[in-house]
């Protein structure tokens, strides 16, 4: 049925040949990224979180160790979440080389 409308006949298909798949998988790039940023944040704010309304767990251990100087407690804390921070890095990358044949593993 044609309007009368000189873009009423047209269609929104793309460029020939190209399918609902090939500009789905580019498009998951930036989720993936944001799922690595928020792999840090949320970490962070259960520390915060915790240390604040003095909740059992790792931010009331914080809390406690950097009053009572305990650095040993302090260091494993530290490496714990950098090693999150790290394992969710890589996920990243990998997930990344899935998603895009441009990316490659070195």
């Amino acid at each position: 049925m044609r309007l009368g409308l000189p873009w009423a006949g047209c269609r929104t298909t793309g460029t020939p040949g190209e399918h609902k798949e090939d500009r789905t998988r580019p498009s998951l790039t930036p989720l993936v990224t944001q799922f690595g940023i928020d792999v840090d944040t949320v970490l962070g704010g259960a520390i915060v979180t915790k240390s604040v309304f003095g909740l059992p767990g790792l931010g009331r251990a914080v809390g406690q160790s950097i009053q009572n100087q305990d650095l040993p407690v302090i260091q494993g804390v530290v490496i714990l979440a950098s090693g999150f921070a790290i394992i969710a890095n890589i996920m990243v990358d990998a997930v990344y080389a899935l998603l895009d044949a441009r990316v490659r593993l070195a």
